[in-house]
């Protein structure tokens, strides 16, 4: 049992303004310190463009000068609207992509050392323009088409070029220079010349978006997901087959159009409004070459003075609190002598100015580059900025706080990594957090780094709140008993811990800051149980609903490839696990995106360990894939079976956990006797060990592993050996002959930061295993990929459209909703008022017997009917209209032609006419 303050709410008004606070997260002596540059005066002379002052686009040319992302044109000018011709924008967006060293090495390869008597005709440039094109056309950003458009010309321009090619050639002609020496000169200038002509042509916007589109997308955004370009006045004049690429480029905020809302595809690309679109796509792509951005406010500037080979050396640090609320500094120094060799400096652009570290004052709020080698490049001003937020919070899911104000406006902010909580002045834990609490929360770059409390003497006082310092547990709802009013918690470790409610019967029920029912606790639900005294008097229990996603396949099998620049996985000798809990071998390798978020569970060198590498686990993006990548890489080398666990993320499929195996699969099936301590029993079977790699499955959903219960028939894979399991399968879940929960209701509330819905109705009805009830107000969990249909019709709504809908107008509209053992509404069918409400209707279950996709109807037979005080028998054979159902297959949305004859399912209808389809 855990003992810690626990606080209350009093209303407050939500003020949103600026200030400043003070506050960091506990670090010790573990401050990252970042040196200045050496060299940093050759760049700011580089950098320091004098035609660039005032210029719109000034921020971003002298932050990406900076950088060393774009270079002058000589004698300190950087010539803003002159037009970027097309080997300028390919060399820019080689450089933004990271390939510019590639390049740069692939243009010495293709130097050829032709005798030219010393003549440099093609120089660096020329090679690193060639080079260029050849790595752009390695990287899919150039196709051979584009090439071909390029390269040829036509018989006027050849003219051309022959004509300049002899004149230059003439001023040669009195050397003393071979016929070969001759011929070879000519032969370079017509290269030099040619270029001219080809890529040294003004770049069109559309050639520049299109080529930046396919290094950032290769294959383009196309369907329904094509919106943004369709904008523009003038879409129609884009090329078609550039269209997919630049709507990528769009839709992430690096081009846009004019201010007559036009693309402008045809026109010409200017040098100011190429800076424009590299600094728009700076944070990602140079986080992708490894450079890091930390954002903060300066809350300290020392000096001094010290003594390194014998010379004075002068040092000045600068203290900032980044947006995770933790200590980062940055130092410069000089010698005394002004010997270069201890010079580090830091270029600043603040202001609109640049200039160098004595530009910093403290109170600024600065964005500071990092290279990759680990020195501070340059400093700028931030957009990000620090406000601070006196209200209420209404709950937390996951690391975003929901806040609202006296005027009833909701506000959702995350949690930064390092946020610190306060109580009254006192230092608490963040787990702290209870729904109702009163006080401020200072923000910065739109993260709450600091919540500041108010509590008031002695709590929340009578009416079963809870006061400070009361005692309180947690854990996982394993089950729940409501006759008996017993509750059952998994209990860090494994262990498991019952407790009965049967003598406060009216202890409340919080959920998302909300009073529910006891019968709105789900299995997986987080459960806290405060209690009113050491006797373990339970005073009220706080729900924190469970994370269920939906799994959209589990395939084992080996790497076969992996493609670092598109991150995706080729799995070949693979197998799909299908409905019947069995593996299916696949005739053909499958390639695999990896979502940017996946996780990667792996073993130590000795075997035992678990390893997980996780965006949670690491500071910085580039770091944390890094270390995926090279995880992957060795399972490839080492020839290592995978189990990929994928999710559909913005309608494509996507890898989502991976679990690099050891050795040997086993199965095991059979009745769950025990579950404690991470180990499943199986009687006539050896024990199995699950932990944090382990997939489980539960109705088409991945699971806590505390779900499992006694009596659950389960299916295994293990892998290291026959000890650890890899993937759980839970086949027969342990409810009194009918899995699914049936409702015929109304919708009373909507709560979107928990993403759930209330039930409740005079004429309420719910079928619940063998017992139908008119239940009270319930909660039900409304996952992102349950089914809602509007009634009449088949129009389908998102879990968004819903909530939009439903929550802003205020309606209350009648359902029939179907829900999982778990709670997760898997269909719901929403009625408009002017529709005669149903009633709850029949609930068969059946075999398939055949179906018509014409007329869209399907037969049962061995048909099962509830009748209300149980199952009628007898019924050989219906067919029913399933045109307007909603059809799940294992938990998932579906289609009729994917239900095969012979497979078992329930079905809820009004007569013959089928509402929902679940095939089991």
């Amino acid at each position: 049992m855990n003992r810690k303050k626990r606080f209350v709410s009093i209303a407050l008004a939500i003020a949103l303004t600026s200030g400043s606070a003070i506050g960091l997260a506990e670090q010790g002596d573990n401050i990252p310190e970042y040196p200045g540059e050496t060299g940093y005066r050759e760049k700011y002379e580089n950098a320091n463009f004098k035609d660039m002052k005032n210029h719109w686009a000034s921020d971003a040319v002298y932050t990406m000068g900076s950088l060393g992302m774009m270079k002058g044109t000589g004698g300190g000018a950087y010539m803003p609207q002159r037009s970027l011709t097309k080997e300028e924008a390919l060399l820019l967006i080689v450089r933004l992509m990271g390939l510019e060293d590639e390049a740069q090495a692939e243009g010495l390869k293709l130097a050829k050392p032709l005798d030219t008597a010393g003549y440099k005709i093609l120089n660096p440039y020329h090679y690193n323009v060639m080079g260029a094109i050849s790595v752009a056309e390695s990287a899919g950003i150039l196709d051979d088409k584009e090439l071909a458009n390029i390269n040829p010309v036509t018989e006027s321009t050849q003219q051309k070029i022959d004509s300049e090619v002899a004149k230059e050639l003439g001023s040669y002609s009195n050397k003393r220079l071979t016929a070969s020496q001759l011929k070879n000169i000519e032969s370079e200038l017509a290269e030099k010349v040619k270029r001219k002509y080809t890529w040294g042509q003004p770049a069109s916007r559309e050639i520049a978006a299109y080529w930046l589109g396919r290094a950032i997308s290769p294959e383009g955004v196309t369907g329904n997901s094509q919106q943004a370009v369709a904008t523009f006045k003038d879409w129609e004049a884009i090329r078609e087959k550039y269209i997919p690429y630049i709507e990528a480029v769009v839709q992430n905020g690096y081009m846009n159009g004019n201010d007559r809302n036009e693309f402008a595809p045809k026109g010409t690309l200017t040098r100011a409004e190429m800076g424009q679109i590299l600094y728009n796509a700076r944070k990602e792509k140079l986080k992708e070459q490894g450079y890091k951005l930390e954002t903060g406010k300066v809350i300290k500037i020392e000096h001094e003075s010290t003594t390194q080979d014998g010379k004075s050396i002068s040092k000045r640090t600068v203290q900032i609190r980044n947006s995770d609320n933790k200590t980062v500094e940055f130092y410069t120094q000089s010698a005394s002598d002004g010997d270069a060799k201890y010079e580090r400096g830091l270029l600043t652009y603040i202001g609109k100015r640049l200039s160098n570290q004595e530009n910093i004052r403290v109170g600024q709020m600065l964005d500071f580059y990092i290279s990759p080698l680990g020195e501070a490049a340059l400093a700028t001003d931030s957009t990000a900025q620090e406000k601070r937020l006196e209200g209420k919070l209404l709950g937390k899911y996951e690391d975003m706080l929901l806040l609202e104000g006296s005027n009833g406006q909701k506000y959702r902010y995350p949690l930064a990594e390092g946020a610190v909580l306060s109580v009254n002045g006192k230092s608490e834990e963040m787990s702290d957090l209870v729904a109702g609490m009163q006080g401020v929360f200072h923000m910065m770059d739109s993260k709450i780094y600091k919540l500041e409390i108010t509590v008031p003497e002695g709590g929340l006082g009578g009416g079963g709140n809870i006061a400070v310092g009361d005692y309180f547990d947690t854990g996982i709802v394993v089950s729940k008993s409501e006759a008996g009013k017993k509750l059952v918690l998994a209990k860090d470790g494994g262990s498991t811990e019952t407790y009965d409610l049967s003598a406060v019967p009216n202890a409340p029920v919080y959920k998302d800051g909300a009073v529910v029912s006891f019968s709105s606790i789900r299995d997986g639900d987080s459960a806290t149980i405060y209690f009113s005294d050491t006797s373990k008097s339970i005073a009220k229990i706080v729900l924190s609903p469970h994370k269920t996603r939906t799994v959209k396949c589990i395939y084992k099998g080996r790497i076969f490839y992996y493609n670092r620049n598109k991150d995706e996985i080729r799995l070949g000798d693979s197998s799909l696990l299908d409905g019947t809990s069995k593996w299916e071998e696949l005739s053909e390798e499958r390639t695999l995106p990896i979502n940017d978020r996946a996780d990667i569970y792996a073993t130590d060198e000795s075997g035992t360990t678990d390893i997980l590498i996780s965006r949670n686990t690491f500071e910085d993006y580039a770091t944390y894939k890094e270390q995926q990548r090279t995880y992957i890489e060795n399972a490839l080398k080492e020839n290592k079976d995978v189990y990929l666990y994928t999710e559909v993320v913005n309608g494509r499929e996507e890898i989502t956990r991976i679990v690099l195996k050891e050795v040997g699969e086993y199965r095991y099936s059979g009745v769950v006797s025990k579950v404690s301590n991470g180990v499943v029993s199986i009687p006539s079977n050896q024990n199995v060990y699950y932990n944090n790699s382990t997939i489980v499955l539960k109705e088409g959903r991945l699971v806590s592993p505390a779900t499992i219960k006694s009596g659950d028939t389960v299916t295994v894979y293990t892998h290291q050996g026959r000890n650890t399991a890899a993937v759980i399968v839970v086949e027969g879940v342990d409810v009194s002959e009918y899995p699914f929960t049936v409702y015929s209701t109304r919708i009373v509330d909507v709560n979107l930061i928990g993403q759930s819905i209330e039930v409740s109705g005079t004429a309420s009805q719910k079928v619940q295993g063998s017992t139908v009830s008119s239940p009270p107000v319930e909660t039900l969990n409304l996952p992102t990929d349950a089914v809602i249909q509007l009634v009449p019709g088949k129009t389908k709504l998102s879990q968004d459209e819903f909530f939009t809908r439903y929550y802003k107008q205020g309606e209350k509209p009648k359902a029939k909703i179907v829900t999982n053992s778990t709670g997760d509404i898997l269909s719901m069918q929403v009625y408009s008022e002017d529709y005669n409400r149903p009633n709850l209707g029949d609930i068969r279950t059946g075999k398939v017997s055949g179906k018509n996709l014409n007329n869209e109807t399907v037969t049962l037979t061995d048909v099962r009917t509830w009748t209300g005080n149980g199952w009628s028998t007898g019924v050989k054979s219906m067919t029913f209209d399933f045109s307007n159902a909603i059809v799940l297959v294992n938990g998932v949305p579906s289609r009729l032609d994917r239900v095969k004859d012979g497979a078992s399912v329930d079905v809820i209808t009004d007569v013959n006419t089928g509402h929902t389809i679940i095939v089991r």
